[in-house]
């Protein structure tokens, strides 16, 4: 649930301060298909103005505004603010111009309100899209991680849409820019945002094959194959990749490299006594393309395991978002097996019960998944928690977007002449 500030121009206004109103409502994911008893709720919401002062607009108010957008410049405000189509076209080619024109704060503040009230069906999905083509000139992490997430987001609910491939290749080709100055920054590493920043670009563009990404990684990993044959990967004198760049390496070496590369990879996970380059050995092995192998990582992970020094929050955290959306190996090992799980987890039920049901929660969005999460549920009913029913209503909130909105999506990028710009 969100509170925005709707703003709008009133062509009627003949006021000095100017010819935009905002008022007030409640936003909720997949809007058409909820209400509850908190809809009709109004606050007291201060609306932050660009000259360090504040409008309070109270409750079942309306307010005058100064012309000057957008609001909330520094990001002081716990709402998200939906304008008239006026005003994001006015910001959308500002910064398009100039991506300096509005400070750090307000450039993510825009992204991630345009995105939000995009999901809850109050603004036109165009809106957050072509927003971001100013990124191909943004420099800062904020605005990119923000980006990410939203994309990983809308990946999640129609990466099996028809014609996917060419949201993601609008999506990805606006991160090629950053990839480009980041390689030949050599100021990277020591900057702990221009490191994020990086680890984001590398990981995207790495995972769907972009060559120069696979061409600059491959070789580091396999100099460093070579030098800790006998050493563990958080020896820093056989391993010279930056910490904060090896996730990026180690994910694409299991996608694009050799089997030989996945087992080296597998037994110095088995090895490393370091939880963070364990962890981070760890996020590339789940992402392998090798069902064997990832059958024996599983098996490994949640069968042969010590329970007692088994933080399994951690684990799946890192399983969850690092398998990529539309994979389904997570799915087929639990129901394979699901008896010797089942008796392994005898004593700590819970955390096998919470194992079952987040796996879907993360990933599950379709009615055909609904299929599948009840089929979870049968198997695996001695030990799924109570709020699994909440889970399942959350799919189905989920199922029912894709239903309502997927198609005017996917046809902003039909074939022929977009009704977008190309980036």
């Amino acid at each position: 649930m969100d509170l925005p500030a709707r703003v709008s121009h009133d062509s009627n206004s003949e006021t000095a301060f100017g010819d935009l109103t905002a008022d007030q409502s409640l936003l909720w994911f997949n809007w058409d298909n909820i209400r509850t008893q908190y809809d009709s709720l109004q606050w007291k919401v201060p609306i932050f103005l660009g000259n360090s002062s504040m409008i309070w607009l109270e409750e079942n108010a309306t307010v005058l505004l100064p012309q000057t957008v957008p609001f909330d410049p520094s990001g002081l405000g716990y709402y998200r603010i939906n304008y008239d189509m006026k005003s994001w076209e006015q910001m959308i080619s500002a910064l398009i111009a100039n991506y300096n024109v509005y400070g750090i704060a307000t450039r993510s503040r825009l992204l991630e309100d345009a995105f939000r009230i995009a999901f809850c069906g109050k603004l036109a999905f165009s809106v957050p899209i072509r927003l971001s083509q100013y990124l191909m000139n943004e420099v800062e992490y904020a605005p990119f991680r923000i980006y990410a997430a939203n994309f990983d987001f809308l990946s999640l609910l129609l990466h099996s849409i028809p014609g996917f491939h060419k949201l993601q290749g609008y999506f990805m080709d606006l991160l090629k820019p950053a990839f480009h100055r980041l390689i030949n920054d050599s100021t990277v590493d020591g900057n702990h945002m221009k490191e994020s920043l990086r680890d984001i670009v590398f990981v995207k563009l790495c995972s769907v094959n972009y060559p120069p990404c696979i061409a600059r990684l491959l070789p580091m990993f396999h100099e460093v194959k070579t030098r800790c044959e006998s050493r563990p990967l958080s020896d820093f004198e056989c391993n010279t990749i930056h910490p904060t760049l090896r996730r990026a390496v180690y994910m694409t070496t299991v996608q694009y490299g050799s089997p030989d590369d996945y087992r080296f990879l597998l037994q110095k996970h088995r090895e490393e006594s370091y939880s963070s380059e364990r962890e981070r050995i760890f996020a590339s092995l789940i992402v392998g393309r090798h069902n064997e192998d990832i059958e024996r990582f599983f098996n490994e992970t949640f069968l042969n395991n010590d329970l007692n020094n088994f933080v399994y929050r951690s684990v799946m955290n890192m399983l969850l978002k690092g398998r990529p959306f539309w994979d389904d190996t997570f799915f087929q090992y639990l129901t394979k097996f699901h008896v010797e799980l089942l008796e392994k987890y005898k004593t700590h039920p819970q955390i096998l019960g919470t194992i079952v049901i987040q796996s879907a929660n993360m990933k599950y969005r379709t009615h055909a998944e609904l299929v599948k999460f009840d089929k979870l549920i049968k198997l695996f009913a001695k030990v799924v928690p109570p709020n699994y029913r909440a889970i399942r209503h959350g799919i189905l909130k989920r199922a029912l977007w894709i239903d309502g909105h997927a198609a005017d999506i996917m046809a902003l990028f039909g074939s022929g002449a977009s009704q977008l710009h190309d980036p």
